[in-house]
């Protein structure tokens, strides 16, 4: 294989060709492919895919990743926003508010 037949291509590239194959869309998605090496990253803004082809498995690892870690970052935010909720309810009641519903 020549030099001249590898592309290099640009994230929003990559983030197309990952879409168009129906991986999840997300940087993310991005990111766990560099992991599995399903996506190489050669600088900058600077991506290419694999010369060899890539095992079907790492595939469905790296969309397992992505969708565990959108999970943690949902658990995350889930559980900031009740205990925001709860400081405001708090705060409301402490200064004589009654807080209805919820």
């Amino acid at each position: 294989m020549s030099l001249s037949n590898i592309k290099v291509f640009e994230r929003e590239d990559i983030k197309n060709i990952l879409s168009a194959s129906g991986f999840p869309k997300g940087n993310d998605m991005i990111s766990q492919c560099i992991k599995f090496n399903i996506v190489e990253k050669k600088g900058n803004n600077k991506y290419m895919l694999p010369s060899k082809p890539v095992y079907y498995q790492k595939i469905g690892n790296a969309i397992q990743a992505c969708r565990k870690q959108r999970n943690v970052t949902a658990a995350r935010y889930r559980a900031r926003i009740a205990a925001e909720i709860e400081y405001s309810e708090g705060f409301l009641n402490k200064h004589g508010f009654q807080v209805i519903g919820g």
